[in-house]
C-alpha cells in the first residue's frame, strides 16, 4: 500500500515510520525546510529522538527520490 503522511512532528513521523515498518510504502510530507534537511541526513527532527530510535531509522533510504 502506499500511504501519504502530512507532516513531520511527533504523530506523522511516529506514524509514518510505523507504517513503513509493516511493509507498507510512505512518503511524508513537510513543508519547514530545518526538518527536511535533518531528515535527509537520517537525523530525527522531534524533541526525543530516543523514541524513535529503532523504528524505521535504521534502514533510512538516504537519497532516493
Amino acid at each position: 500500500m502506499i500511504i501519504t503522511v502530512i507532516g513531520t512532528g511527533y504523530a506523522g513521523l511516529a506514524n509514518g515510520t510505523c507504517l513503513a515498518e509493516i511493509s507498507n510504502m510512505v512518503l511524508c510530507l513537510a513543508l519547514d525546510p530545518t526538518k527536511i534537511e535533518t531528515l535527509k541526513s537520517a537525523g530525527i527532527p522531534i524533541c526525543e529522538p530516543w523514541a524513535m530510535r529503532g523504528m524505521g531509522f535504521d534502514y533510512l533510504p538516504i537519497g532516493r527520490q
